[in-house]
């Protein structure tokens, strides 16, 4: 796969699985993916999506979001707080992306 990842992906209301790992993906990751509350792992590694990761998509680790990889990008800016707030334990892979912070 290449180019973007479509927006309209947060109006699967319930989708619990994204894996699409190792394609060609460009561009951010859509804040709408937040929408997704049943969404349980996403899975976005080694592709070449770049910005921010959005606080919108943070925040489902408070839900049933369990696995987030999205390990080897060029994802920058800060770790979302939202990220880890969550009572919950989940894993979360970000490595080989210029991040600044940390998850708690």
């Amino acid at each position: 796969m290449t180019g973007a990842i479509p927006k309209e992906l947060g109006n699967l209301a319930e989708l619990e699985i994204i894996n699409m790992e190792g394609n060609y993906l460009s561009g951010s990751i859509p804040p709408e993916l937040g929408n997704l509350r049943n969404l349980k792992k996403l899975n976005l590694s080694n592709n070449y999506l770049t910005g921010n990761i959005p606080a919108e998509l943070a925040s489902l680790t408070n839900l049933n979001l369990q696995v987030v990889l999205l390990n080897n990008n060029g994802l920058s800016g800060p770790i979302p707080d939202e990220m880890g707030t969550t009572s919950e334990s989940y894993y979360v892979s970000l490595e080989g992306n210029p991040l600044v912070g940390e998850t708690r």
